[in-house]
């Protein structure tokens, strides 16, 4: 298709990558040596270029990555998955997920879809941590959270919409 185009994250002495499209698998690599720390293989993991993000969750750290479907959460010295929710987003993923004060968010998709998920918990949280979905033309981009508002921009233009309900702002 069209490549791997996510970036890498520095955590603590690991390189974490989202290496779905081209090898269907989540992988930590130790950064002195380069050898692989963990590997976690889906043959679902693929059409997503998102960035893992580290969040402090209840005093740990989570890694939070967004594929088609579903948004999943691991333990990042490990790879142990941590919970899983399902996502509005499907076929491809290009944004990554953003963490404030307890919420991931996730937007994108071909339709346009964008969903907020307390973060933590254990296995599927779908129901349980699921807080909106809404239907925001949010493109390929990652957003960013600013007091409380979404921001992003999409075929040239900006938006904004409200954390809490995930409705347009203006």
């Amino acid at each position: 298709k069209w490549g791997n185009g996510a970036s890498c994250v520095l955590y603590k002495d690991l390189v974490l990558v989202n290496a779905g499209n081209t090898g269907h698998a989540i992988v930590a690599l130790n950064k002195s040596d380069g050898k692989e720390a963990w590997r976690v293989a889906d043959a679902e993991f693929t059409d997503s270029w998102s960035t893992p993000i580290i969040a402090k969750v209840d005093g740990h750290d989570e890694m939070i990555i967004d594929m088609p479907g579903r948004i999943l959460a691991y333990n990042p010295e490990t790879g142990q998955e941590l919970w899983w929710a399902k996502s509005p987003i499907e076929k491809t993923v290009c944004g990554s997920c953003v963490y404030d004060d307890g919420v991931v968010y996730a937007m994108g998709g071909r339709a346009g879809q964008a969903i907020a998920i307390k973060a933590g918990g254990k296995g599927d949280v779908s129901e349980t941590h699921t807080l909106w979905q809404q239907p925001l033309r949010s493109g390929i981009g990652t957003p960013i959270v600013v007091n409380g508002n979404l921001y992003w921009s999409s075929t040239g233009t900006a938006f904004c919409a409200d954390c809490k309900t995930g409705e347009y702002r203006f």
